[in-house]
């Protein structure tokens, strides 16, 4: 089995496959992104994996699918003036959304296969196994997700299981990473110190991205659309709430997520300094200058909510695919510091 693993052109079409599915996981993630700031992830009630990818043909279909979605709260209480003509462009959204994850699974079904499986490793086999498994439950956990706004009492989806789905594509995503670093072999050698800086940094950065998502899903930038006050107070009212316990607190307390959200960035600032003054790369002032350009993002999006009164939804956007940007960059760093043999193809 293991004969033709050391083969370049081999190894060459396996890290091609791994790149596609890399950048394919970032396209889902705008996509997501896109259906979540639009309001389209409700659109679709039902959950077909197979005959779901033939959408609404005739009148009859789509107004079964529109009176579908009119059972929903978010259609009885937030739209409920919204028109068949309206309906359709949320049910585009989320049908794009989700046709693309079909076509990732499938990408990431069929890839080896091309390859042929004959041709690989028993580690690159499961690897394969193992990528298949991970689309797969992050697909289910997408379906949970969307079932819990269905019925109330959201009217969105629940914001703690959109942080499930989005850590899990997290997760799925820095498998990825993690074996493109492996057999691309971007290895370099650092000292202890400036590994645990990048193993803060990623941290760190999880930390934030978590924040983050929970307070995009409680619509968090309404509770305080002003900077660098939250309402006129350094530290506001309610940003502990009693009456619930401490993961309570961390997970549906608003005002403690966004006061988190919007400070966490200080605590990170100096980590970056340190690593651009330390390596002093180019790649590592790009760092810098996107982390700094990832703050005034965050802080935009309250400012023009506030003035629009509404999430502006190009800038909410950016922010978000920057955060994921500068979650690779640290994900990626820490791989680079890390010296790793264990996925590498041994000589035959």
């Amino acid at each position: 089995m293991d004969r033709n693993n050391n083969n370049p052109n081999h190894q060459k079409k396996w890290r091609t496959w791994l790149w596609i599915l890399w950048f394919m996981t970032i396209g889902a993630v705008a996509l997501g992104g896109i259906t979540r700031l639009t309001n389209a992830g409700l659109a679709i009630t039902e959950w077909a994996p197979l005959h779901g990818v033939i959408p609404p043909l005739t009148h009859d279909d789509w107004q079964r699918a529109f009176q579908a979605y009119a059972q929903t709260p978010q259609k009885k209480y937030l739209f409920p003036n919204m028109t068949l003509a309206q309906f359709k462009t949320l049910f585009w959204i989320e049908y794009i959304h989700r046709l693309w994850a079909r076509l990732l699974g499938l990408v990431a079904l069929l890839g080896p296969i091309l390859i042929g499986i004959h041709h690989l490793s028993r580690k690159q086999i499961f690897v394969w196994l193992c990528t298949i498994l991970l689309l797969g439950i992050q697909a289910w956990l997408g379906w949970k997700m969307v079932q819990s706004g269905l019925k109330g009492p959201y009217l969105w989806v629940d914001p703690r299981f959109l942080l499930i789905h989005h850590l899990f594509a997290l997760g799925v995503f820095s498998w990825i990473g993690w074996l493109l670093a492996h057999w691309t072999n971007i290895t370099e050698h650092v000292g202890k110190t400036q590994h645990t800086a990048w193993l803060i940094l990623w941290l760190l950065l999880l930390i934030q991205f978590a924040l983050g998502t929970l307070l995009a899903g409680w619509r968090g930038a309404y509770v305080a659309p002003t900077y660098p006050l939250m309402n006129g107070a350094w530290i506001p009212q309610g940003i502990w709430r009693t009456d619930l316990n401490l993961w309570e607190n961390l997970l549906q307390n608003v005002t403690l997520i966004h006061f988190l959200h919007r400070h966490l960035p200080i605590a990170i600032l100096p980590v970056v300094i340190w690593l651009t003054l330390r390596e002093q790369t180019r790649a590592r002032t790009i760092l810098l200058l996107l982390f700094l350009l990832q703050f005034a993002l965050g802080v935009s999006i309250l400012l023009l909510t506030g003035k629009l009164g509404r999430i502006p939804i190009s800038t909410a956007l950016s922010h978000q695919l920057l955060g994921w940007l500068l979650y690779s960059l640290a994900w990626w760093g820490f791989l680079g510091s890390t010296s790793f043999q264990t996925m590498k193809p041994k000589p035959s």
